[in-house]
């Protein structure tokens, strides 16, 4: 009887009990050949670069399109090179010349509730803390109006939520056609917020690939919250979309003609496509920001933060009375 240990598969697949992956040994710089070497260099000293500027990992599709345009002729835009990029930064990682927390992988989600091991004063210091960051009003609610930026990119979402969290709004990263559970759960707080309310605004902001199965991610997710939940919202597509590819010349990829909506995707725009990582994090930051400033009333935006720094202050002030009380 076949139990599927790890045993068990190693041996079917040929592998030596021990075995991991072929592509498990460190790489070393000077054993590359020219080309090679070039390549890793650059990627190594970009992601490394990157990273120090602002410290959120990239997806290896963002290091892929920045080798595209930075080494023209010598790295290109196939999945050839892809693939060997793939290999290359995971050779990088496990030799210690790329910091394993420098590049951002789809991730399953994680619940694990366990005690946090402080000692009681340790403990409040935390909640005062943060007390302080929960301290004021949401600007949204004085401005009535309520935001949810969608995206399939779930590798992205550090970068993304560097935008979100300086602008209070909620980032929900899903992955694929399975969202039907965590939408329902969107819905529920679009209801939430628009009971008892009047004269209300609520938007969905979309971020997917420009390509069959992007563009048809974004088309289900609006259309289950608006046609089958009766949101009554703006949807919105901040990026990726046809006038973006053009303004910034980014690279294509050759569309998946096996997609079931690759028919219909080329006969409305081309054989290529288009992927978010291709603008690079500064510019989709930037893009993101900007549709966000879009719908600020900021005379709203600017009394609210005036009045949540002088809550943070006051609550800075009785926790350190707290604090100091305490050791009294």
């Amino acid at each position: 009887m076949d139990n599927y240990t790890l045993d068990e598969l190693q041996e079917w697949y040929g592998r030596k009990t021990d075995a991991v992956s072929i592509s498990t040994k460190p790489l070393v710089l000077e054993r590359l050949k020219e080309k090679p070497r070039t390549i890793a260099q650059e990627t190594i000293g970009f992601i490394n670069k990157s990273y120090s500027e602002q410290p959120t990992p990239l997806s290896i599709r963002q290091v892929h399109y920045y080798l595209v345009h930075q080494l023209s002729g010598v790295y290109s835009n196939t999945i050839k090179d892809y693939n060997k990029l793939i290999t290359l930064i995971l050779k990088a990682r496990i030799g210690g010349l790329i910091p394993w927390h420098m590049i951002s992988e789809t991730e399953s989600l994680v619940s694990h509730m366990v005690p946090a091991g402080m000692d009681p004063e340790a403990a409040i210091k935390k909640a005062l803390e943060e007390a302080q960051k929960q301290a004021g009003l949401n600007p949204w609610d004085a401005m009535n109006k309520y935001i949810v930026v969608f995206t399939e990119k779930r590798e992205l979402q550090p970068q993304l939520e560097y935008i979100t969290n300086d602008y209070f709004v909620r980032l929900i990263s899903l992955r694929g056609y399975g969202a039907w559970s965590r939408l329902y759960r969107e819905a529920l707080e679009y209801q939430k917020f628009s009971k008892d309310r009047d004269n209300y605004e609520m938007y969905a902001y979309f971020v997917t690939d420009h390509d069959p199965s992007g563009l048809d991610i974004n088309r289900l997710y609006a259309s289950i919250l608006k046609n089958f939940w009766k949101i009554d919202c703006e949807d919105h597509r901040v990026m990726l979309k046809h006038d973006q590819v053009k303004s910034e010349d980014l690279p294509p990829a050759p569309t998946k003609v096996k997609d079931p909506r690759a028919k219909w995707y080329m006969r409305k725009f081309s054989t290529n496509c288009w992927e978010v990582d291709a603008l690079g994090r500064d510019k989709m930051q930037k893009t993101l920001e900007g549709e966000i400033r879009k719908i600020i009333d900021f005379k709203v935006w600017d009394a609210v933060m005036k009045e949540n720094m002088e809550n943070i202050e006051k609550t800075k002030k009785i926790a350190k009375e707290m604090m100091e009380g305490k050791k009294k």
